[in-house]
């Protein structure tokens, strides 16, 4: 099964999502122009949590719940 998917949209959330991301073994998928520093870097949201559900990661949202 691929890893998770944290998803990161703000740098104030930032520290929150490195410690989720430790302890499920996933990786941070950060907002590019907004997180820096995640492992992997998107510019749509919606078109890459599609992706990454498309190829069955796990998602994990470090946001607003509405925003998933």
């Amino acid at each position: 099964m691929p890893e998770p998917a944290v998803i990161c949209l703000h740098s104030n959330a930032m520290t929150l999502a490195e410690k989720v991301a430790s302890l499920c073994q996933g990786k941070v998928h950060g907002l590019k122009g907004r997180v820096n520093g995640a492992q992997m870097d998107f510019e749509q949201t919606a078109d890459h949590l599609r992706h990454c559900f498309r190829n069955k990661h796990p998602l994990i949202g470090i946001c607003s719940s509405g925003i998933l």
